[in-house]
């Protein structure tokens, strides 16, 4: 053993160790090894495995871990034999429960050399988790909102020449600016140019007419300039306020790659979505919803084959509880019209040509289609991915005309009042040369800006129509019926039903209905806060088209004329318009918990009825039910309970989290209230133009009042 000097303290620098095969002391240097280094043990040292039995010498002194081992200085080293030799000396005994608990409990500082010996892993961090947490986000950050929004308009107005102030509201260099096409990167050029030229023309007409004032040039056309800068720029505001907060330092501080920035622009990644955009959010669904990708494969889907022999037909029947056409007609895979509007899938009645069909066409017959006609399992991980294929690529095809739609009514929009002008006898954009650099400047920006007003209500369309296209699919699995398949994509109606008497396919078909109502979530939130924006800008608008027929002096002030009237209600009402779809579209989302709920409660009612025939038949009647009838009614009631809290979940689920806009419900109720308000206004402007005892009629003339 060490001798004990002066020193008041115990040297720990070194421990003592007994020499399995000698009886002296062995003492050795103590070395602690970093958690993340191998830890090496020199060959001599024995140390005692974890289930066998710590012998430790009587005369040890073993200090609690947290306590201070204080040996007085004068005290002169103790040997075995002489604490057993003098008088009065009590010999500490070893504690059991010590030394169990120390060999079973490595000590701190060499729990990573245990795990590095016994071969154990490092968690390293997960990719996938990563990205996930980079994407998603459930709440709007008002902070980022009124940040971006002040850095978007500051830049439409001011471009280049804010750029220091834009450097200090988003608390970052050039790398903030970059990223938002503020600033000349080699990756967002492409944004920078437009942006510029847009920020040219605007600033020079504005300037413009703050010095010239020019009497050709319309307030209204300055309405529109500001109204839709306005909507743009809260758009991009809401987009940012949805990605996580460390996610937006991240994009002020560091120069972020260019496809995560196109990720998150609703007009390239939500718009006509493309392969890697669909593949990449169906994953951040499946993480969302599933858990961690080694946890996909546990959920799976029991499909029942088509019905093409007596015995299936039967099986089916009793599930269904209704026979019809579309049960008995079993389609190959072949799809028609394959870039139609109205596109069919090819069926065939003859049980020859299904099992010779190999799914020959347009475009070969998908494995889950192959996997599912015949009565397999299934993951939801592919169930899943096929619904949203299927959903991309009719989506593709539904929205082909509205999109030169939607350009065309921003470019009459945006040229109306030169139009106007033009059709009562002057130039068309204005007589004096600096009307025409205030108009001509502005028309870039303004024609930019409202197509991408107006592109954005069409892509807000086009989600709430995948989603409902998605919960028809869900319901379309649960019954043959045609009105449950009606508008679902044509590779939809080709699947059978699923098999509910099983408990996973139960439960994995919940999942599969969460994964369509998250699928695109980022996006939605963003469609919901930007659309109810949109609204309350329309509402202004005809607010202040209220406030021209009712205030003398405001339309005097304005000199009123029919321009005022015509550009400020198309704006108006074809921003309505557009609400007005997507409030519809979202009353059949909101609308399909209830066919759900039905769908599932007639298959409760086939399990219960399946249960109670078996249990009622006699022995010898039951020997000619085939084997399949009896395995279906296994567990049957459990079933049956199974699918009446699922159906208590989904209608809870409803109550909690519908589908809103403007802050409600969406449905009838609010289709009614949004009718109301432009019904008022166009009866109030009716009025207005018809009563010339007043004399306000002549303000609805391209001339205006001009007496």
């Amino acid at each position: 053993m060490p001798a004990h000097g002066s020193a008041d303290l115990l040297d720990l620098s070194a421990l003592s160790f007994t020499d399995p095969g000698g009886t002296d002391d062995v003492t050795l240097p103590r070395v602690i090894t970093p958690k993340n280094e191998e830890c090496k043990i020199p060959a001599d040292r024995v140390i005692t495995p974890k289930n066998e039995e710590c012998k430790i010498p009587a005369d040890r002194v073993i200090t609690p871990k947290n306590e201070e081992c204080k040996i007085p200085a004068d005290r002169p080293p103790v040997s075995p034999s002489s604490a057993a030799n003098d008088e009065g000396a009590q010999t500490e005994l070893p504690d059991p429960d010590l030394a169990e608990w120390m060999s079973s409990v490595p000590p701190p500082e060499f729990a990573s050399c245990a795990a590095d010996d016994e071969g154990a892993e490092t968690e390293l961090p997960d990719p996938d988790l990563a990205e996930w947490m980079s994407y998603v986000s459930a709440e709007m950050n008002w902070r980022v909102v009124i940040v971006e929004f002040i850095g978007q308009a500051m830049y439409a107005l001011l471009g280049p020449l804010c750029w220091p102030i834009l450097c200090i509201l988003y608390d970052g260099g050039t790398a903030a600016l970059g990223n938002r096409g503020f600033w000349v990167r080699k990756e967002t050029m492409p944004f920078f140019i437009v942006q510029t030229v847009m920020w040219g023309g605007l600033f020079t007409s504005l300037v413009t007419l703050a010095v010239y004032r020019p009497p050709e040039v319309k307030l209204v056309e300055l309405k529109l300039c500001l109204s839709a800068l306005f909507m743009r720029s809260i758009t991009i505001a809401v987009k940012y306020a949805y990605v996580p907060y460390d996610q937006w330092t991240r994009v002020n501080t560091e120069h972020m790659p260019v496809e995560y920035i196109r990720s998150l622009l609703l007009l390239i990644a939500w718009r006509t979505i493309p392969a890697a955009t669909r593949d990449f959010y169906t994953r951040l669904s499946l993480r969302s919803v599933l858990g961690d990708s080694g946890m996909w494969p546990d959920f799976s889907m029991q499909f029942m084959s088509w019905p093409v022999s007596k015995q299936q037909r039967r099986k089916v029947q009793m599930r269904v509880g209704k026979t019809t056409q579309k049960m008995l007609r079993v389609p190959t895979g072949k799809i028609l019209r394959f870039n139609h509007l109205f596109r069919e899938t090819a069926e065939t009645c003859n049980v020859l040509e299904f099992q010779a069909a190999k799914g020959a066409g347009d475009v070969k017959a998908d494995p889950t289609f192959e996997k599912a006609k015949l009565g397999g399992r299934l993951s939801v991980e592919a169930v899943f991915d096929y619904i949203v294929r299927s959903v991309v690529r009719r989506d593709t095809v539904v929205f082909r005309v509205a999109e030169g739609a939607s350009f065309i009514v921003a470019l009459a929009i945006c040229f109306l009042p030169c139009i106007l002008r033009s059709a009562a006898g002057n130039a068309f954009a204005g007589d004096s040369v600096e009307a025409r650099i205030v108009i001509i400047g502005m028309m870039p920006y303004n024609l930019l800006a409202v197509y991408s007003s107006n592109a954005f209500i069409l892509v807000a369309a086009r989600d709430m129509w995948r989603r409902r296209a998605m919960l028809r699919s869900c319901a379309a699995l649960l019954s043959f019926q045609d009105a449950y398949r009606i508008n679902c994509p044509a590779e939809v109606k080709m699947l059978p039903i699923l098999d509910l008497m099983d408990a996973s396919t139960l439960h994995s078909w919940m999942k599969l209905r969460m994964l369509c109502l998250d699928f695109g979530r980022f996006f939605s939130l963003r469609i919901e806060a930007f659309a109810t924006v949109f609204t309350g800008c329309a509402l202004a608008m005809l607010a202040d088209l209220l406030l021209l027929l009712h205030v003398p002096s405001y339309r005097e002030s304005v000199d009123m004329n029919f321009t005022d009237l015509a550009v400020t209600g198309t704006l108006a009402i074809s921003v309505l318009g557009s609400i007005v779809t997507l409030v519809a579209l979202g009353s059949e989302v909101n609308g399909s918990t209830h066919r759900h709920s039905f769908l599932l409660n007639r298959q409760r009612l086939a399990a219960i009825a399946m249960c109670r025939d078996v249990s009622r038949r006699d022995p010898a009647d039951r020997k000619e039910i085939s084997s399949v009838d009896l395995d279906d009614t296994h567990n049957l009631a459990e079933v049956a309970d199974f699918i009446d809290v699922l159906c208590s979940d989904i209608a809870a689920e409803h109550e909690v989290h519908p589908v809103k806009l403007i802050g409600l419900y969406c449905g009838y109720s609010l289709l009614s209230t949004i009718y109301v308000v432009p019904s008022y206004v166009i009866s109030q402007v009716v009025t207005f133009c018809t009563d010339s005892d007043a004399g306000t009629d002549v303000y609805c003339t391209l001339a205006g009042n001009v007496g």
